[in-house]
């Protein structure tokens, strides 16, 4: 004799016995997903085995009839059986423990595979993206920027390693930075802090806890033995509180700000990206204050060019001015390097002013 549920309207064919297996399978999962939450990796096991579970020792389908269950027995397919999905969705609520790494350390040697092997020991299950490694050796202005360019594109919770620290061994600070979206560690020397403009920041602590260390600590490689432990720690769940002593403030890299008036932008070059593009400290609001809507690049040599959309609105080989994907605007040049053609580096100046007529028809 066969029971009945209903689910979103429909009703569900289950034998006494197979609510009963529903009932012991659910509370199975929920006590391993419970018991292994915070290991990214156990739940994606447990997703998959979940599923081949349920279709092998649950369900069979009658490759004749096309119904799914024993004969005489119907049951529904495992992709729509309500516990299957309840327990793949509360696997799913799991937090995912990730942290990302901005670094100057190149990828020619050891350093950062030594930092990822680290954060493994001591967190098997966590995700660690690469931002960058090529930031050049000790400019901090720029791993700062990298970071900033690229952090708020990542989940909640994530936990931010950046390691451009020319004074490491030295008695400068390492500290955390908590925000009400991520966790930042770092040497307190400004490369944290244009990825903290904007964010709501709970609390700034001094790292100094040397239990959560890798011990012996180096004088030359704090990435390694201070701050991927750090991180991955945060990463495990450890409070935010543990890593040491609160502080006012961290330091801040001074930000060039662009000059406005109605008619012109005066701002300068702040990052060269790997394709030469020289990034400005202009965005797109600065561009809107500027009266009208055409615009052209005016370089201290005396080079003209027009702002355009994209690269291709300008010939091969010629230069444009163009609001690039970090909300700022670049110079590029189209099919080529506009550092190498234009022989621009950071710092130089960079004017924004109404275009001529002849820039207007080639815009």
């Amino acid at each position: 004799m066969l029971g009945g549920r209903w689910s979103g309207g429909a009703k569900l064919l289950c034998s006494p016995q197979m609510e009963r297996e529903q009932s012991n399978f659910h509370a199975s999962c929920v006590k391993i997903y419970r018991a292994t939450r915070n290991s990214t990796q156990v739940r994606g096991e447990i997703s998959r085995t979940s599923q081949v579970r349920w279709t092998n020792s649950i369900s069979r389908r009658n490759e004749r009839t096309g119904v799914w269950g024993t004969p005489g027995e119907r049951r529904p397919a495992p992709a729509s059986h309500p516990t299957l999905a309840r327990c793949l969705h509360d696997f799913s609520l799991a937090p995912v423990k990730l942290i990302t790494l901005t670094t100057d350390f190149g990828l020619g040697d050891w350093f950062v595979g030594t930092m990822k092997g680290v954060i493994l020991r001591i967190s098997p299950g966590c995700q660690i993206v690469d931002i960058t490694h090529e930031i050049p050796a000790g400019d901090v202005r720029t791993g700062a920027f990298a970071l900033a360019a690229a952090c708020r594109y990542f989940p909640r919770g994530t936990v931010h390693v950046a390691v451009v620290d020319p004074g490491v061994g030295s008695k400068r600070p390492v500290i955390g930075v908590q925000t009400g979206d991520y966790q930042f560690v770092g040497p307190d020397n400004g490369v944290l802090s244009l990825a903290l403009t904007g964010q709501k920041i709970k609390a700034i602590r001094r790292v100094e806890n040397e239990s959560l260390f890798v011990q012996p600590v180096s004088q030359t490689f704090h990435g390694r033995d201070v701050l991927a432990p750090v991180a991955a720690h945060l990463s495990e769940g450890a409070s935010f509180r543990s890593v040491g002593p609160v502080v006012k403030e961290c330091v801040r890299l001074e930000w060039p700000e662009p000059e406005v008036d109605r008619s012109i932008l005066r701002g300068q070059v702040i990052y060269l990206d790997r394709f030469g593009n020289a990034i400005t400290n202009i965005t797109g609001e600065h561009l809107a204050m500027l009266t009208g809507s055409v615009w052209s690049v005016r370089l201290l040599r005396g080079r003209r060019f027009p702002v355009v959309p994209f690269y291709q609105a300008v010939p091969a080989g010629q230069p444009a001015g163009i609001l690039g994907s970090s909300g700022f605007l670049e110079i590029a040049v189209n099919r080529g390097s506009a550092a190498e053609v234009l022989r621009l580096k950071l710092g130089d100046a960079v004017m924004i002013c109404p275009a001529k007529q002849a820039i207007q028809r080639l815009a």
